[in-house]
């Protein structure tokens, strides 16, 4: 059978190279999209997971400054109260006697480094526990009496203490978190 005067030993592997060049170019440009969309898979996983490890290791490290600030904070309530008290045994007024400098800065500081961390954790507990722990020693400091300053004092006791355990719990799960991001196979 001649195609246009041509006879098909000559058409016919002339039409079978086309049609084939064709189907391989049909081919690897299916391959070249499967491989270019794994890839951008590949690429946005690998965005998320250091994304995700940024903010672990920002947790971390807020955590970890809470816990630095939240014992200077307990700290100086401690100075300012034993302050408060050894005035008061000189006067027999609670609160009237001026307390240190240091004392008074250190309980400032405290208390605006905590505001600022506590504002930065994503855990409800921590953020809970460190606002308790600042309202236990305003109490302290604040008291109009011997008697609620010891009060206050004995409730500001435990707080530091809630507050140190959640942060630890915090902490051993973003590790755990961070190995799972780790061990993820495209880490």
């Amino acid at each position: 059978m001649d195609v246009l005067g041509i006879e098909p030993k000559i058409w016919f592997p002339v039409v079978t190279l086309i049609v084939g060049g064709v189907l391989k170019g049909a081919g690897d440009l299916v391959t070249h999209r499967r491989t270019t969309d794994r890839e951008r898979e590949a690429r946005q996983e690998q965005r998320r997971d250091t994304a995700r490890i940024r903010r672990i290791d920002f947790q971390r490290t807020t955590l970890l400054e809470l816990q630095e600030v939240s014992q200077g904070l307990v700290r100086s309530t401690v100075t300012l109260h034993l302050e408060d008290t050894e005035g008061f045994r000189k006067t027999g007024d609670w609160g009237k006697t001026p307390t240190s400098e240091v004392a008074n800065e250190g309980a400032r500081a405290g208390h605006a480094g905590l505001s600022k961390l506590q504002s930065r954790v994503r855990n409800e507990a921590v953020r809970r526990l460190a606002q308790e722990l600042s309202s236990a020693c305003t109490s302290v400091t604040t008291a109009r009496s011997e008697e609620h300053a010891n009060n206050a004092f004995r409730q500001m006791a435990d707080a530091p203490i809630e507050l140190n355990e959640q942060i630890g719990i915090v902490l051993r799960t973003l590790e755990d978190e961070e190995d799972g991001v780790l061990e993820s196979p495209l880490a």
